[in-house]
């Protein structure tokens, strides 16, 4: 399992008006941790999947549970 990192951008005509937020997911693949961040998505968001994979010791730190994203 690796934690991935996904970026949540809100469109801005919806509710998150161009807002970014982090999200990290702990997943054992990358399809694995945009399914996991479908749920906390509101209508007029997109997720990117980014390039950068959280070390070991960041993901103790911040508790990541499978396939529960947590805000960065």
């Amino acid at each position: 399992m690796q934690a991935y990192v996904v970026c949540v951008r809100g469109l801005p005509a919806y509710p998150l008006k161009g807002k970014e937020h982090r999200y990290a997911v702990l997943a054992s693949n990358r399809a694995c941790a945009l399914a996991a961040i479908s749920d906390h998505l509101r209508y007029g968001s997109i997720a990117e999947l980014t390039d950068e994979v959280l070390r070991a010791e960041r993901v103790e730190q911040l508790g990541l549970l499978p396939g529960k994203p947590k805000l960065l």
